[in-house]
């Protein structure tokens, strides 16, 4: 019995009795069939597959690094829309500047140990942005070829 109290507290702290009907939601999102077969599923797909996975867990913190990558454009409305939608905090690491002009609320950059916080994706946080990089790119190629010559070990 004690057991048994146990098993259901973890099921309600889990919030597990819900889950069958949070995987059936997430299956009509996505349009995909409950009895599709994964195998015979595109690229595209298998990755929208496992976004969706990601959120029937409910989290409070999503995690993306490159969401958008491997995507085609349905996709990447999908999961742009499953983003706008989603309840908790999100935190991706991105290239795909619609993505960020259409959900960042704040952009931090880390440059060599130096952290900038933007308050939200702007086109003058990506010129700061560009400008520090051409900078940077700028040092690195004069360091490159006005460097001396490394001398030959002489024995």
């Amino acid at each position: 019995e004690d057991q048994l109290a146990a098993l259901q507290e973890q099921l309600d702290n889990a919030e597990a009795w819900d889950f069958g009907a949070r995987v059936d939601a997430m299956l009509q999102r996505l349009e995909l069939a409950p009895d599709q077969i994964v195998g015979s599923l595109s690229g595209g797909w298998l990755k929208r597959l496992a976004i969706a996975q990601s959120l029937v867990g409910a989290p409070d913190i999503w995690l993306l690094d490159e969401p958008t990558n491997h995507l085609d454009i349905p996709a990447i409305d999908w999961l742009t829309s499953e983003l706008k939608l989603f309840k908790g905090t999100v935190i991706f690491i991105t290239h795909d500047r619609m993505l960020m002009s259409e959900l960042a609320t704040a952009m931090v950059d880390i440059d060599r140990g130096r952290v900038k916080l933007w308050s939200c994706f702007s086109n003058q946080a990506l010129a700061d942005l560009r400008a520090r990089c051409s900078e940077w790119l700028f040092r690195a190629r004069s360091r490159y070829y006005h460097a001396e010559p490394i001398p030959k070990h002489q024995s």
